[in-house]
Formats: structure tokens, C-alpha cells, sequence
């Protein structure tokens, strides 16, 4: 595989490929992803090892995932107007506690990380019901750059929090899925 935007690999037994999984940690994408229109149920997990960035994994199609980040790791400054589409699903704007998804391509050896800013997941935090939003803005990137120091920086917080035996805290604090929606990680599987 030449890069790793979606990875189908032997489902490793977790949380999110048994079929006990929680789920109140189960997030319903009623329209799939782009190209993936059968796959609505997702989980996120935590990457081995930790990461800056979480495996979006398919409860419908065993050992299916797909990297995503914080719109943070690619870019200081990400918002657009929140979509139709989304304001039809969410039913309206008011009360919404949204999180931002970046779904990336890991490149071969893992030295370049790119995002789709075009193409944000949107999920809305208390249902855990979102979409994959197609943005109409020529100035995002279906290929943004992952920012190399706030990913380094994130990096180190991690090893940090680790060498302090805390890898709960790690996770948490190493992204925020979206400057707006920070309770984005109550919808992370711990496994």
C-alpha cells in the first residue's frame, strides 16, 4: 500500500471489532463517508503508539479504519459556515457542540502526514451523529501538510505524560478534535 488513508487489514481484537462494544461510543454517519456510503457506524481508537491523530475504525466492515486529526495539526486557522446539509441533520445551529474531524493520508514510512480540509467530518458531540461535509472553498486543501511543530510539540506531551505513567492522559491531551467542541474526547474507545 502506497499510503494510508483507509487501512483493511485482519480485524485485531478490541472494543471496537467485538461485537460488546459501547455503544455509547459509537458514532452514526447516516450518510457513510465519501465513496463509503454503507458504512455508518464508526468508533474512535486510540493509535499504537500514541499519536497526535485516532483511527476512525467501521463497525461495519471489519479491520476498516481511516486516520483522522484535529484541524489544528494542519492549520492555525480552520472554520467555515456550517454546512446545509449539517444544519438539516443536526436540526438547526443553536446548543450544537460540534467536533471536527480531519481525515488524513499517512504517506509511506509515516514521514508525511496530509489532511483533507475540504472534506471535514462533523459530528455532533451529543448525539454522536455527523456527516463528511464537502466544503466549497477553493482555498482548502485536499492535501494539507501536517504543521511538523505542533505535531512535534504534541508529540512531546505525549512522551511526557507517558515517562509520568499517565497514557490516559496522554490521549487527552494530545488533540483536541476541534478548538470549538474540546468534549470531542468523550467520543475516543480506550481499549
Amino acid at each position: 500500500m502506497s499510503e494510508m488513508t483507509a487501512v483493511l487489514e485482519p480485524a485485531v481484537e478490541s472494543s471496537a471489532t467485538r461485537r460488546d462494544h459501547q455503544p455509547d461510543r459509537v458514532i452514526t454517519l447516516p450518510n457513510g463517508l465519501v465513496g463509503l456510503p454503507d458504512l455508518k457506524r464508526w468508533v474512535l481508537m486510540e493509535m499504537d503508539p500514541p499519536l497526535p491523530l485516532r483511527w476512525l475504525t467501521s463497525l461495519d466492515r471489519e479491520g476498516f479504519r481511516v486516520p483522522v486529526a484535529s484541524p489544528d495539526l494542519f492549520t492555525e486557522s480552520y472554520g467555515f459556515e456550517l454546512p446545509d446539509e449539517a444544519r438539516r441533520l443536526f436540526g438547526g445551529t443553536s446548543g450544537l457542540d460540534l467536533a471536527v474531524m480531519i481525515i488524513s493520508t499517512i504517506h509511506p514510512g509515516g514521514e508525511k502526514i496530509t489532511g483533507n480540509l475540504a472534506a471535514p467530518l462533523i459530528v455532533e458531540t451529543g448525539t454522536r451523529i455527523g456527516l463528511q461535509s464537502i466544503l466549497d472553498d477553493r482555498n482548502l486543501s485536499m492535501r494539507k501538510d501536517l504543521d511538523r511543530d505542533r505535531f512535534r510539540v504534541l508529540m512531546n506531551r505525549i512522551k511526557r505524560s507517558q515517562r509520568e505513567g499517565s497514557r490516559t492522559a496522554a490521549l487527552l491531551g494530545q488533540v483536541e478534535l476541534a478548538r470549538s467542541a474540546r468534549k470531542g474526547d468523550d467520543l475516543l474507545v480506550k481499549i
